[in-house]
């Protein structure tokens, strides 16, 4: 059993997140089925200022009339800029007392390695667990959540059997202004056949001017060439972009925001990762598995080795279909020009990836790994870190 924690705050409860829908999986399993998990996701980020969390704020009578027998608090520290400091460690403290909790019944759960060592580091008790668990898990889960709860699956299974009317070759995803998305939507704007090509636009709250700046001028570009209107993301409620340079839909949540009709009106996404790396760093996001959610091949702007990740999923990345070297080069600019090259080849071959049955058959594949596989891996991760941070409080003599 699973104790969202906020619930029991004078705060309003937020909807929750991250990996709370995880540990709700995990609680159903054995040997986790025992515990009774308290749960809670601190919110001391640079947006809300350093002393704002839950910790200091839970009321401890209504949370320790439900804690069950074998409690654990799991406090969740993985919200990006997240620091450990002595006020969280204080509050830390209170709330353990008041739960009447051992140091060995409390895990953090945390992203960076950086702040694994520096919870080691602080006056957090030393039997407290720090785990490290990937933030690609929750955006998976909430992805595979937003899919069961709108059958998004179903909708990628009849966009790959449905007859293939895409006006438009490629849809670009998540052009927020970094260099190498910028660098391929100043490629695109320039390309013959721009007119071929869809964009979406995320805004993060970091940078909101910089990406309105961005979407105007590149909506300003792509519309000047005939690209038509360009969908532009945001979900900023009250964000005004120049409707003469950029159509405005609907705002949406960053990780798991879709749009079937883009994906219907498209053959395959262009996907501009996070990062562009020279090698120093392997790994990719969930911005990279959505397409294939609804049935399209991908091709990803990002580190080296992306594919080769995408690939231990499960998933198929038409390899043999869509030249698939350049996820080996190291360097960046060889890697960038090398995959604007293939993106050259495609066009002029007219690639259409529903066109043969063998390769709609992958395609219904990667949308069923959605259906179970993919959470159900990642769970078995998640369970075997978690062994060993639970086994105090799954050991420990109950006393009536």
């Amino acid at each position: 059993m699973v104790i969202n924690l906020q619930k029991f705050t004078s705060e309003p409860n937020d909807p929750v997140t991250s990996f709370f829908s995880e540990l709700e999986r995990l609680s159903a399993l054995e040997p986790f089925s025992e515990l009774t998990f308290l749960y809670i996701r601190v919110r001391q980020h640079w947006l809300f200022g350093s002393d704002r969390t839950h910790l200091k704020i839970v009321d401890p009578e209504a949370a320790r009339a439900v804690a069950g027998p074998r409690p654990m608090l799991v406090v969740d520290l993985s919200w990006e800029g997240i620091a450990y400091t002595d006020t969280l460690g204080t509050n830390l403290k209170d709330l353990m007392d008041a739960l009447r909790l051992r140091p060995d019944q409390v895990v953090f759960v945390q992203t960076s390695e950086a702040l694994g060592e520096q919870i080691a580091r602080s006056s957090a008790p030393a039997a407290v667990k720090a785990i490290r668990h990937a933030w690609f898990h929750h955006y998976v889960f909430e992805l595979a959540e937003r899919a069961e709860r709108d059958r998004l699956h179903e909708i990628g299974h009849a966009r790959i059997d449905a007859a293939s009317t895409a006006d438009r070759m490629a849809l670009c995803l998540n052009a927020t202004p970094r260099p190498h998305r910028l660098a391929l939507l100043y490629t695109i704007a320039n390309h013959p056949q721009r007119h071929r090509f869809h964009a979406t636009f995320i805004a993060h709250e970091k940078r909101v001017a910089a990406v309105e700046t961005a979407a105007y001028h590149a909506g300003f570009y792509l519309g000047r060439s005939a690209a038509g209107r360009e969908a532009v993301k945001t979900f900023f409620r009250d964000c005004r972009f120049d409707e003469s340079a950029a159509d405005i839909s609907s705002p949406g949540a960053l990780v798991t925001e879709l749009e079937p009709d883009l994906y219907a009106a498209t053959r395959m996404s262009l996907v501009t990762e996070t990062e562009m790396t020279g090698g120093q760093r392997r790994r990719f996001t969930e911005k990279s598995i959505k397409p294939l959610l609804l049935g399209h091949p991908i091709m990803v702007f990002g580190n080296p080795g992306a594919l080769e990740q995408i690939e231990a999923l499960g998933f198929d990345v038409l390899r043999d279909v869509i030249p698939a070297d350049y996820d080996g080069i190291s360097d960046r600019r060889e890697r960038f020009g090398r995959l604007v090259r293939i993106v050259d080849e495609l066009l002029e071959r007219e690639f259409d990836p529903h066109s043969a049955p063998e390769l709609r058959e992958r395609l219904h594949r990667n949308v069923a790994q959605f259906e179970g596989p993919l959470t159900a891996a990642l769970l078995q991760k998640t369970a075997a870190t978690m062994m060993d941070a639970t086994a105090p409080a799954r050991s420990a003599v109950l006393v009536s």
